[in-house]
């Protein structure tokens, strides 16, 4: 009995480390992504001579914002779900392992994943429509998610159109 406790209490752990490192992570991203934005801005500002050089500093701060920090953000927050809901023991029973292996052409025949994983979990929207239902979860964009991971890149993406504009002589 003292065994399974400790394995239990160090399976905790771990799921608590790694949630706790990716949400830290995410949080690093944002900061990053800010700051690099509010640069390039600021080049971007004093090169209004340089239609070019503007031009380009525009190209790669769009490129940046939704190749990079938009994708990025979206795929770690779904992992920062993931082992959130795996910290207070989500597991998979036997019934909605079958229904769900339907959906998820990934997943082996064998019986072997009878927990959720990372990977299900990130890479299978159905899967995580299904987790969510059963955690009571709308969908993972949340109203604080929604404002930073989505508004505030719309947000830069109006800045960076404005500028554009200003480059092609529009405005």
């Amino acid at each position: 009995m003292t065994a399974k406790r400790n394995y239990k209490f160090r399976k905790d752990l771990i799921m608590d480390e790694r949630w706790s490192v990716f949400e830290a992570n995410v949080q690093s991203y944002r900061s990053n992504m800010i700051a690099s934005q509010s640069f390039l801005l600021a080049v971007a500002a004093g090169l209004m001579q340089h239609k070019i050089l503007e031009c380009a500093c525009v190209i790669i701060a769009l490129f940046q914002l939704w190749y990079i920090w938009f994708r990025i953000i979206r795929v770690r927050t779904i992992i920062v779900d993931y082992y959130f809901y795996k910290l207070y023991e989500l597991t998979i029973n036997e019934e909605e392992i079958q229904l769900l292996r339907k959906k998820n052409k990934k997943s082996n025949s064998k019986g072997k994943n009878t927990f959720l994983t990372v990977d299900i979990y990130v890479h299978n929207r159905a899967i995580r429509k299904e987790v969510n239902k059963k955690k009571h979860v709308k969908h993972n964009m949340r109203i604080s998610r929604f404002k930073i991971d989505l508004l505030l890149p719309i947000t830069f993406t109006i800045l960076w159109i404005l500028f554009f504009l200003c480059c092609v002589g529009v405005i």
